[in-house]
């Protein structure tokens, strides 16, 4: 479905007609005035096609800032001018044969700064994207944890490959280890009881059956009677087998 949000790319059809792609304009990133209630709708926007399993396409992107917030809120592709100029079928053709894709170079947050988050040109939501720790954003509602954000160096701590998220969202507390579970709940609700960043120790699963331990760092940024939302920070624990107490 094409311009998805605009005319007849509506609610409504969505509901009455099966399709397997919703493509968005990059107007929802560009507006001056509002840019992160722009950012705000397309990331529920994406959340809702993955719970459909639909993929997700934005076209006219335009910068890199752009690129990275579509990617840490789960947008599977992009077009635009970024990427490629208009070009002649030759041109593209001879760009296919000598590579696989056309290359890209990517390069304490208080409730009344999140809304910066979602606005892809703030410099808070660029630092997110750039952090050199992993870094993310998650959502809590009825027990289930959402991840809304992560920043590269998350994916990259968790062997995450973003394309096999593609169409899907998951239940972050599946990837914790049984054993930790209530940890990671008692975490979370002193982090946000308390107004305090609370911290605890979590393996999790990376892999099907690979497991890695993390200290977790919560910070509970905004949330209402039916959903909480939290910044996270993951630091890998890596445990010397070498090493023996005398």
């Amino acid at each position: 479905m094409d311009d998805f949000g605009s005319g007849y790319s509506s609610l409504n059809v969505l509901k009455d007609i099966h399709v397997d792609v919703l493509k968005f304009d990059v107007d929802f990133l560009v507006n001056k005035n509002d840019s992160d209630r722009g950012g705000l709708i397309l990331s529920s926007v994406i959340r809702m096609a993955k719970w459909l399993n639909l993929h997700t396409v934005m076209e006219g992107v335009e910068t890199r800032e752009q690129v990275t917030f579509l990617k840490s809120i789960g947008c599977e592709e992009a077009q635009g001018f970024l990427f490629a100029k208009p070009m002649t079928a030759s041109e593209l053709e001879d760009i296919l044969k000598n590579q696989d894709a056309i290359p890209v170079n990517y390069t304490e947050i208080s409730t009344e700064d999140i809304k910066d988050l979602w606005d892809p040109d703030s410099k808070l939501s660029v630092l997110f994207n750039n952090m050199l720790t992993p870094a993310g954003i998650y959502e809590i509602h009825d027990n289930f944890i959402e991840a809304l954000r992560l920043n590269d160096q998350y994916c990259a701590s968790i062997d995450l490959c973003r394309d096999s998220t593609k169409g899907c969202t998951y239940n972050v507390i599946d990837l914790i280890l049984e054993e930790d579970r209530d940890l990671l709940w008692d975490i979370l609700n002193r982090a946000k009881i308390n107004d305090v960043i609370c911290e605890g120790v979590i393996r999790r699963y990376v892999n099907s059956d690979e497991i890695k331990t993390f200290n977790m760092k919560v910070k509970h940024i905004t949330g209402n009677e039916t959903s909480s939302m939290f910044f996270v920070v993951l630091n890998e624990v890596i445990y010397d087998e070498s090493f023996q107490h005398l």
